[in-house]
């Protein structure tokens, strides 16, 4: 709901696709050994307060970022 809300003010036109005809996010999503090794690998950010408020504000400053934001986040 609040994604149509957002999306109200401006002049789209949304279409929907069944599984069947979707054949790009279709392909995307059964790529399971891409997803495997994305999985596997580990991000260890050392043990420094200002380092990881640095690292949060920058990730969630993004104008592309669909995130609460760090001010809403628990650390």
């Amino acid at each position: 709901r609040r994604w149509l809300e957002l999306l109200k003010d401006y002049d789209t036109n949304i279409q929907y696709h069944p599984g069947k005809a979707n054949v790009v996010a279709d392909a995307l999503s059964r790529k399971s050994g891409m997803i495997a090794g994305i999985k596997d690998t580990r991000l260890v950010v050392p043990d420094d307060a200002t380092l990881r408020e640095a690292l949060l504000t920058k990730a969630h400053s993004s104008p592309f970022s669909i995130h609460p934001g760090s001010t809403k986040m628990y650390h």
